[in-house]
């Protein structure tokens, strides 16, 4: 006797129906904790220095700049809201009464920015106050509100849809996401890439300046050497030339577009024939320079035309390279040691002490038009009074720099997760190049490029019709391939080398995700239906 097929749904209806108010509403609150965690903390450089100078705006914050407030309260509320959603699920879920699954919530949500806010009081660049902590509880209290008045129906109303279905097959639907989701990402990876690129470079107004802003008002004090600045990223051979006091040769000679030796009287030339003479502004000194060019913070020095060939050679490569030997004589807030800006707040690039650091700041899309968004650092350079030979070079994607010797390198990859994480969640404070976390934002994008196709993946391979070489080879494809395509496209954009590190990382990520998926769905008891017929 045959009997009718056992009711149970097909695999999409049954991994829909898997998904309920518990699954959905865990993984909602630990996806949404990592993204907070992640943003707000970065790049995790923890420290217990002058905490108590960070302390006095926590409780009393100063409100100096409205239109920063403003963004600063939107974005923190916005960020809070997946949190309230997620609780408002499990509140719901627990038979709360509107009015007790609100307070709940939203004390849930408090509790969770008072720990990022009290973190954040040992991140010497990051800002905390109570204001954000009253934005993220708003964004709590937003989000829970956003599920009970249209989420919730709206889930309620797919799971009917689902537990109503009919029997199907999920392989196609699941191929479809797996492709468009991939579209997704490549589309997405271009313009947050390009934003990350030297971008709209003054070259008409802006002019080279030494020890100083053209408005005299971040003034550096020190002696100035050398200063050469070139089109492209240097390459470690010319780079190590430079360090040993040898000229630039071959190519990268042929690739200098300013080379200044400070030594004599001013004016001083440049010797690649391309931009205007460095001259005295605010003063001259008593004396020849023999030993290089003696600036104070009220005497710099200046070209009287713009950077024109200067700052159009690097719109045009998206790359440059400054090499520069000088010696700071004071500690120095802010202070200017290269620039190519019109004054404290626009500028194409600079290179300036900070304290007892070394920062860099370009313009970009990501970085804004005075390139603190973030600033880069590296910790100590001037924390004496020797001479040293720096080296900073930006090779469209890839920042790199070099103090006094080859091995003393410091770098950081500026991809599309930099801009997605910049853009997205501004830090508006430096990133130390000397961190272990500096490159948190590439792992952070490629969890989120390469996850969710690897969890499409896992669940195709569940699938109990494809055969054992199928599945081979639909994994061999899944896998590797996502990752290829995407350095690819980001090699080809920008013209960089293939970096393997990101290739390796993505296959790791989709690798473990896929293994996971399928482990859960596939192991789990009684969760795919039989095939065949029940006996009566």
């Amino acid at each position: 006797m045959t009997h009718p097929p056992l009711r149970n749904h097909s695999f999409p209806h049954r991994l829909l129906a898997e998904l309920r108010v518990r699954h959905l509403a865990n993984i909602l609150i630990a996806a949404s904790i990592f993204i907070v965690l992640g943003t707000t903390l970065y790049p995790f450089d923890f420290t217990t220095e002058d905490v108590d100078k960070r302390w006095a705006p926590f409780v009393a914050p100063k409100i100096e700049n409205l239109r920063s407030l403003q963004d600063d309260a939107v974005t923190n509320i916005v960020l809070f809201l997946p949190i309230g959603v997620g609780f408002g699920i499990i509140a719901v879920r627990k038979r709360m009464s509107m009015l007790g699954g609100f307070g709940a919530v939203t004390l849930a949500g408090a509790l969770l920015s008072l720990f990022v806010e009290v973190l954040q009081l040992f991140l010497p660049f990051r800002y905390s106050s109570l204001l954000d902590i009253a934005a993220n509880t708003i964004g709590s209290a937003v989000g829970y509100m956003v599920y009970i008045v249209s989420a919730r129906p709206l889930y309620q109303m797919l799971t009917r849809a689902v537990e109503r279905g009919r029997e199907g097959n999920a392989s196609g639907w699941l191929v479809a996401a797996y492709c468009i989701y991939l579209l997704c990402v490549c589309l997405i990876t271009v313009p947050l890439q390009h934003s990350s690129l030297i971008y709209e470079f003054n070259k008409f107004t802006y002019p080279l300046v030494v020890g100083n802003e053209p408005t005299g008002d971040k003034g550096w004090n020190g002696r100035m050497y050398d200063l050469i600045i070139t089109r492209h990223g240097l390459a470690p051979e010319g780079v190590a030339r430079y360090l040993l006091g040898k000229p630039l040769a071959g190519d990268d000679a042929r690739m200098i577009v300013a080379r200044y030796v400070l030594k004599g009287h001013a004016p001083y030339s440049d010797l690649a024939r391309l931009n205007a003479p460095l001259e005295w502004r605010g003063g001259s000194p008593d004396a020849a320079d023999t030993m290089g060019a003696s600036i104070t913070e009220k005497r710099w020095l200046q070209t009287a035309n713009p950077a024109y060939e200067l700052s159009s050679s690097m719109i045009e490569t998206k790359r440059f390279t400054i090499c520069f030997s000088a010696q700071s004589l004071s500690w120095s807030d802010k202070a200017r040691i290269v620039t190519v800006s019109s004054s404290p707040y626009q500028r194409n690039f600079s290179v300036l002490q900070l304290g007892n650091d070394l920062a860099v700041r370009y313009r970009s899309m990501t970085t804004g038009i005075n390139g603190t968004n973030p600033q880069f650092i590296v910790p100590d350079v001037f924390a004496d009074s020797l001479l040293h030979r720096i080296v900073v070079s930006l090779d469209a994607t890839q920042l790199h720099v070099y103090i006094d010797r080859i091995e003393n390198h410091y770098d950081v990859e500026l991809g599309p997760g930099f801009a997605l994480l910049n853009r997205t969640f501004p830090t508006r404070g430096v990133l130390d190049l000397s961190s272990a976390m500096k490159n948190f934002h590439n792992y952070l994008y490629a969890a989120l490029a390469f996850m969710p196709l690897a969890y499409m993946l896992g669940l195709l391979l569940t699938q109990e019709h494809a055969s054992l070489v199928a599945r081979l080879l639909i994994t061999t494809i899944g896998v590797l391939f996502p990752p290829f395509l995407v350095e690819e496209e980001l090699v080809l954009m920008t013209g960089r080398s293939v970096i393997h590190e990101h290739i390796h990382t993505g296959i790791a990520i989709m690798i473990a995700t896929t293994v996971i998926t399928w482990s859960y769905y596939k192991l789990k008891p009684g969760f795919f239906p039989d095939e065949g017929r029940v006996a009566s």
